[in-house]
């Protein structure tokens, strides 16, 4: 399959597309936006002979992008929005396919994906550091900017009060919340980068799950490299399940719920070995990078 990837560069995505295409051609195309040179992107584009192009878009762009380019066209917006946002709509009909990470969107020709990670790379082996502590969360606190983050600091609040110094927070935006400024050490002034949430998934017992959206088979992908690194996942409630992960988690709908599963990971080394183990498996078996270019390439053949 030769194809040409425009969008936004994922290692894991790239080196999956390298290896499975027979040709692999990847513009970024923001360094053409940023340079105003919309003329020389598009040119290139259709210079480039491929049966699929796979745009990775998530904000406005000019119609003719899309247009100068030949063979099956699939967009994949990566996460999820709420409202989604009308350009989506407005593309819709220049591509095959537009594809979403929740089964919510009321798109033109859409269809789901759940998140994929780079298996290889959280594969749980590695630097282990006895400074984290065995629960944790990883995420940001963005006060009240998504349907549920006044949700989020509330959970964070309250596994602090109750677990103390058994559970950490990594992620900006911490630091003014009230009762944590004094209670624990923080990452707070940049994201946690690959590295870092590699070395607390390898470090830690217990990720706690907390999406800003509850939406239809959605989850973050942090989720997904928590699992894949062989740790045993608390998440908050995924309306009509993820494929393939059912009782492979602990879910939770109300805080009391949440404590009392933790607690009960805790205490309990062989279920929540087991609750990791079948969790890895079923993230490694089915949402690795090579697994979604397998999903990708699938369109284009059910489509000749």
């Amino acid at each position: 399959m030769k194809v040409l990837h425009v969008g936004i560069p994922v290692n894991g995505l790239i080196n999956a597309f390298q290896k499975k295409s027979t040709s692999y051609h990847f513009l970024e195309w923001t360094d053409y936006l940023n340079s105003g040179n919309l003329n020389k992107l598009c040119d290139i584009i259709s210079s480039i002979p491929s049966d699929l192009v796979f745009y990775h878009l998530q904000q406005p762009i000019d119609e003719s992008i899309i247009k100068s380019s030949s063979g099956y066209k699939i967009n994949w917006t990566w996460d999820y929005r709420n409202p989604t946002p009308s350009f989506y709509h407005t593309l819709a009909p220049l591509f095959n396919k537009t594809i979403f990470s929740s089964r919510c969107e009321n798109v033109l020709y859409s269809d789901y994906l759940p998140p994929h990670v780079d298996t290889l790379y959280y594969d749980g082996i590695g630097t282990v550091l006895d400074t984290i502590p065995p629960i944790v969360f990883i995420g940001n606190n963005f006060d009240n900017r998504f349907d549920n983050s006044q949700d989020r600091i509330l959970m964070v609040q309250t596994l602090k009060y109750v677990f103390d110094e058994q559970f950490g927070v990594y992620g900006h935006g911490w630091n003014s919340v009230e009762y944590l400024n004094d209670k624990m050490n923080y990452f707070f002034t940049l994201p946690v980068g690959q590295k870092l949430e590699k070395i607390i998934y390898n470090s830690t017992k217990i990720v706690i799950n907390h999406n800003h959206f509850q939406a239809d088979g959605y989850t973050s992908d942090r989720m997904m490299r928590a699992m894949s690194s062989g740790k045993a996942v608390v998440s908050s409630y995924i309306p009509n399940d993820i494929p393939y992960l059912e009782n492979k988690y602990e879910h939770w709908k109300s805080l009391d719920e949440l404590v009392y599963k933790v607690k009960y990971l805790l205490e309990n080394d062989s279920y929540r070995n087991k609750l990791s183990y079948d969790g890895k498996l079923a993230v490694t078996e089915n949402y690795s990078w090579d697994n979604f270019v397998d999903k990708i390439f699938n369109y284009v053949y059910e489509a000749k």
